[in-house]
């Protein structure tokens, strides 16, 4: 199991001798979302962008920390950005915008985002043992999510 103090002690310590390391404030940007803190969790990613505002992992991981904050319609523009700046298609998008789009509770396009994830990578989300497999580190709240748009 992961463990969220050692963690966080962990990128506290990288952040004293490094504070722009993007990868350490953006892993204790979505540490601090998990937790319910909204100010820690603004913190850590403004600094991040700061440090680097083109970094695509970073908008990436931001959607889905204002998406457990509650807030789907500020995850989509965030991974929308972040696919922006992957310049492609990336392999994640379909997933995370179905994810933002059912949360905001716009079923239809949802359902339509999460068929291009299907079409795409069968192997995660054609079926619900693949669902089941690749979600399995997800938070409880996240695979419901998912498991109700694949129904």
């Amino acid at each position: 199991p992961y463990d969220v103090q050692r963690a966080t002690a962990r990128l506290d310590a990288i952040l004293a001798d490094a504070p722009h390391d993007v990868r350490a404030l953006v892993e204790r940007g979505y540490l601090a979302s998990r937790a319910g803190n909204v100010h820690e969790t603004q913190r850590y990613y403004k600094r991040a962008f700061a440090a680097a505002p083109a970094n695509e992992h970073a908008y990436w991981s931001y959607g889905w920390s204002l998406l457990d904050l509650g807030h789907p319609t500020c995850a989509i523009v965030a991974w929308q950005g972040a696919a922006l700046l992957h310049g492609g298609h990336p392999s994640w998008l379909p997933y995370s915008l179905a994810m933002g789009y059912w949360r905001a509770g716009d079923r239809a396009r949802a359902i339509a985002w999460y068929a291009v994830a299907a079409r795409s990578l069968p192997q995660y989300w054609g079926d619900a043992k693949a669902v089941a497999k690749y979600t399995h580190f997800w938070s409880p709240q996240e695979r419901a999510t998912i498991e109700r748009i694949f129904r």
